[in-house]
């Protein structure tokens, strides 16, 4: 199966002018076509492993963390930048390529390629990561404005912070809505206050909206902005509830998707929803973009 484009990079690939430098190093061309997008990992969290008796040499990789959201770049790889990247990984040896949907912040997905650590390896027992390593990926995390919290504490041997924890809520879930229990078991019962989003908002006709993320024509749609005091639980109770299953996102009514909300205050942040995937042919357009007013 041919490699998709776009490569996912959360590690030393951040920093364009290390990666440069090695392919002068090796006589190679440099494999990537430019910058797509800052974009998440939604569901994976880093990991600081270290390699090697006396733990000579250390890599970032990633696992599963439910509510967690990896930041890193999209960049468009070049014709025959896919075996100058793998060379530059170490594949098949020491690491190996799978495909991943990542989340870019407007609420789309894109199918990409990303690297994972194959072989044995421990944890880092003291967190202390190769300092040139984390000074490269410190200079790129900068360079693209990406969130450094998780590499930083996942360096220096800590657990990191969600980098996500808010979720706009726009239909059963709000405040004096049938479901809004559900989610008040993980804010304390204090929102954040009103918000809004684009997109188009529909009437499911089955007592529930639809809030869909298309080319063109949106409209605001108003909702509910709320921090969740642990996202990883949160989710497990909320995602079976609103039709998603992380682990089999193509069977899923719905898809927890990562998009920009407005809140009254006149600040724009990042915040997680849910987003139909279904057909919207047979269904009605909510004008207001407001369930209570038009559901």
């Amino acid at each position: 199966m041919p490699k998709t484009g776009l490569y996912f990079a959360y590690g030393r690939d951040l920093n364009e002018n290390d990666l440069a430098g090695w392919c002068e190093r090796k006589g190679l061309a440099y494999p990537l076509a430019g910058k797509a997008m800052n974009a998440y990992l939604a569901d994976r969290r880093l990991r600081w492993l270290t390699y090697g008796t006396a733990g000579g040499g250390g890599v970032f990789d990633i696992d599963f963390c439910l509510g967690q959201a990896l930041p890193g770049v999209v960049y468009r790889v070049r014709e025959g930048g896919w075996a100058v990247l793998d060379q530059r990984q170490g594949v098949p040896g020491r690491r190996r390529d799978e495909e991943v949907t990542v989340l870019s912040p407007d609420g789309r997905f894109h199918r990409a390629r990303t690297y994972r650590w194959r072989g044995e390896l421990r944890d880092v027992p003291d967190g202390t990561a190769l300092r040139d390593d984390m000074d490269l990926i410190e200079e790129g995390l900068r360079r693209h404005g990406l969130d450094r919290r998780m590499h930083h504490a996942v360096a220096a041997g800590g657990t990191p912070p969600w980098t996500i924890d808010q979720l706009f809520v726009y239909g059963t879930l709000m405040e004096g809505e049938p479901r809004h229990g559900l989610l008040r078991n993980w804010t304390n019962g204090f929102g954040r206050g009103k918000a809004k989003t684009q997109g188009i908002l529909y009437d499911s006709g089955r007592g529930y909206p639809c809030l869909v993320i298309v080319e063109g024509g949106m409209q605001w749609v108003h909702g509910e902005l709320y921090t969740l005091i642990d996202p990883g639980r949160a989710f497990a109770d909320l995602d079976p509830e609103e039709g998603y299953l992380p682990l089999q996102p193509e069977r899923s009514a719905f898809r927890r998707a990562v998009i920009k909300v407005a809140t009254e205050d006149h600040r724009t942040v990042t915040a997680w929803t849910y987003l139909y995937r279904g057909y919207t042919a047979p269904l009605k357009i909510i004008p207001s973009g407001d369930w209570r007013h038009g559901g």
